[in-house]
């Protein structure tokens, strides 16, 4: 069996007086160019990324977002009324080793208190657990595979060791109000924003692009 091939001029990749494709016995391809031989589909490669990893990370920090923001407004509200010291220090809180630590300027004993009350409260951590778990899957991978780094990297993604960049790094209280969430009389943003807004607190290098 043989495959058609019409010789080009002009300095075209076809033209370079290699004998003519064909499939011998054994089913292989002989006699193509190179250079127009099929590439690696990365294109294929990306669209596996966005559907196996990428939609399902950030639809799991968005439901980890909305919990967190619940949950610290209701923290909020509690503190206006019996710890207004706390309330008004712009405190913040991040999860550093699987549990969180609060962040501002605030008395010793003041933190001490509101950290040990943050942690008493399992949605909340499970969620800024499950927010730190997505944010690493989206921009790095998962255990066991990779993002591609000559499509995700153009795009922001495709870091290296980002878990152990962010541990301590997310200001949950900030991201959750600024993110995809429920907010009374505040227009959603947009359905990348909880990952989004966690790009800029992530230092770690990126893998190396390929051209």
């Amino acid at each position: 069996m043989s495959v058609s091939y019409v010789p080009t001029t002009g300095g075209s990749t076809l033209s370079l007086g290699l004998t003519t494709p064909r499939i011998d016995d054994s089913n292989k391809l002989t006699g193509v160019n190179p250079q127009i031989a099929p590439q690696h589909d990365y294109m294929a490669d990306f669209d596996h990324d966005m559907t196996t990893y990428i939609r399902p990370a950030a639809a799991l920090a968005n439901n980890a977002i909305q919990t967190i923001y619940d949950q610290l407004t209701q923290v909020q509200a509690s503190l206006t009324k019996q710890h207004p010291q706390i309330a008004n220090s712009n405190w913040d809180v991040v999860l550093q080793d699987g549990q969180l630590k609060v962040t501002g300027k605030l008395s010793d004993s003041d933190r001490t208190w509101l950290q040990n009350s943050l942690n008493a409260n399992t949605n909340l951590v499970n969620a800024a657990r499950s927010y730190s778990s997505a944010i690493v899957t989206y921009y790095q991978g998962a255990p066991d595979h990779q993002q591609v780094p000559s499509l995700m990297g153009q795009d922001g993604r495709a870091y290296d060791g980002v878990a152990d960049n962010i541990n301590g790094r997310l200001p949950l209280r900030y991201i959750a109000n600024w993110s995809l969430v429920s907010k009374p009389g505040i227009t959603q943003q947009g359905s990348a924003q909880t990952v989004n807004i966690a790009r800029k607190f992530i230092t770690a290098p990126r893998y190396k692009v390929t051209a």
